[in-house]
């Protein structure tokens, strides 16, 4: 983390109000990191880009894997097949 404090001088992390983000532990690891939260009311709009990017990624992989979703396979063999097809829905 001083990697980045050091690249960006005073980083500062902003995320939505879901649980695993407001979690005591959650905070309290970005505490012991010394990484400043950045407020974010409560219901207010998704700025991050990244969220509408995962919209569309698992569109394009549904369309075109249908099959997925039967997540037929051992515990192992369902993460690998996502592994494999993800990067070929992302192009």
């Amino acid at each position: 983390m001083e990697d980045i404090g050091q690249e960006v001088g005073d980083p500062r992390f902003q995320q939505d109000n879901a649980r695993v983000h407001t979690a005591k532990d959650t905070h309290q690891w970005f505490a012991d990191n010394a990484i400043n939260l950045q407020d974010h009311p409560p219901l207010s709009p998704d700025l991050n880009p990244i969220e509408h990017s995962w919209v569309e990624l698992k569109r394009r992989l549904y369309l075109q894997y249908p099959d997925i979703l039967d997540n037929r396979g051992s515990p192992d063999s369902i993460p690998q097949r996502r592994a494999e097809v993800l990067p070929l829905v992302w192009v």
